[in-house]
Formats: C-alpha cells, structure tokens, sequence
C-alpha cells in the first residue's frame, strides 16, 4: 500500500512528477515513457504514482491542460498589455500562436504521428 502522504507532500510530489514528466516526454515520447523511471527520478514507489494519477496518459493529459492554461493566460496578458491598431495587435497574437505551436515540447511530441495516434487511442471521453 502507498505512503500516506500529507498534503504539502502530495502537492509537492505532484508538481515533481509533472516537471519530471514533462522532461521525459520530451526526451522520450509518450509510449516510450516508463513510470518506474518517473518515480525513481522523483524519489516514490511506483505504487505511489497511481495514488496522484490513474496512468502514464493520465499525467500527459494533465500537463497538456496545465500548459493550456498557462499558455492562456501569457496570451491573454499580453493582448491586454498590447498596444497598436487592431491589424498590428492581431499579427502579434498571431505571431505568438505560432511561436508557441513551435516550441512548445508537447506539441512538438503530438506532431509526431505515432505519438499522436497513440495519445488518440488513450484520450478520455468527451
């Protein structure tokens, strides 16, 4: 049975298995990723990673809505900090958009088909 964990624990061992997933995705890929791995690097029982997600996709499809997130509201600062005529702000978003879409490590993971494919076959349910 998994420790248990206090809750500045939990939350602290949360953010390290994103910031550790996070990193191996990159390097690895989705499929590739091995959770054993994960949680020797974090300093956990793999038995206690299924206490903070269900899988391996389950922690990919958190980090994907976290960086969501954050890449709304960097987005949303920075249109409302945004100075010019409408033409000039809406090529900046847009530049931004694609900025993003280039460099972000998951979205450059996705464009990879077989990585995508496999994702696909793991999302949740609408």
């Amino acid at each position: 049975m998994p420790k248990a964990f206090s809750e500045q624990e939990r939350q602290t061992i949360r953010q390290r298995l994103m910031d550790e997933g996070l990193k191996r995705f990159t390097r690895v890929g989705v499929r590739a990723m091995r959770i054993d791995e994960l949680c020797r690097d974090v300093g956990i029982a793999k038995g206690s990673f299924y206490s903070f997600f269900e899988s391996k996709e389950a922690l990919f499809f958190a980090l994907s809505n976290d960086r969501d997130e954050m890449h709304k509201r960097e987005m949303m600062a920075e249109l409302n900090a945004a100075q010019g005529d409408a033409a000039d702000v809406l090529g900046m978003f847009f530049d931004d958009v694609l900025k993003r879409l280039e460099t972000d490590p998951l979205v450059r993971l996705v464009k990879n088909t077989s990585d995508l494919a496999y994702i696909m076959r793991h999302a949740p349910p609408n």
